[in-house]
């Protein structure tokens, strides 16, 4: 039963990502997926510099874990600055936040 969570936590993650990616083409909007919101701040050039994500999540659930460890090697490897993370714990302050996203 622990297996299958964490297999779909996995995925989960995964398919989170390959989103975030895919967000990633010429505008410099962020983009919004089901449950983060990633901002990147262009350089002069327009290659995108910084990644911003706001997640629903505490410090120590494995939601967090999993994104922080994958965003961070996606970073590096493309040579972008560490991934920022603004952790959202109730439903309301999260709906907030996403309002005032530009």
């Amino acid at each position: 039963m622990k297996m299958k969570k964490l297999g779909a936590l996995l995925l989960t993650g995964v398919m989170t990502m390959s989103t975030l990616l895919t967000g990633c083409g010429n505008g410099a909007s962020g983009s919004s997926t089901g449950g983060n919101t990633s901002q990147t701040e262009s350089g002069s050039n327009g290659e995108r510099k910084k990644i911003t994500i706001l997640m629903r999540a505490s410090e120590t659930s494995a939601k967090y874990i999993i994104m922080k460890k994958l965003l961070t090697d996606f970073s590096e490897e493309k040579g972008l600055e560490p991934p920022e993370f603004e952790l959202i714990s109730g439903d309301a302050d999260y709906v907030t936040k996403l309002h005032l996203i530009p």
